[in-house]
């Protein structure tokens, strides 16, 4: 995958299911049922919003490895996050 083709498929999640109101929704702890809410919610695919959750929970993952201090700097975070997220999007 290129570079573009990854960085628009990361836009169209963002902009479909934008982080701020992400964070507002009382999703359900287990997977399908949260992705089913939140498919239904934001009127998207259930394939679609798998993976947003997914980059979702690998950037609070990011933010909370981050701020333990496990990361030496902000480029390892971003190469893991988009390692994992290469991987999800294909």
């Amino acid at each position: 995958m290129q570079l573009q083709e990854w960085q628009a498929k990361t836009f169209a999640l963002h902009f479909c299911m934008p982080t701020f109101m992400l964070e507002k929704l009382d999703l359900p702890f287990d997977k399908r049922p949260a992705i089913n809410k939140a498919a239904e919610l934001f009127n998207l695919e259930y394939s679609f919003v798998e993976k947003r959750l997914a980059l979702w929970e690998i950037q609070m993952m990011g933010i909370i490895l981050n701020f333990n201090g496990n990361f030496k700097s902000k480029k390892d975070l971003m190469v893991l996050l988009i390692k994992v997220s290469l991987q999800g999007l294909s």
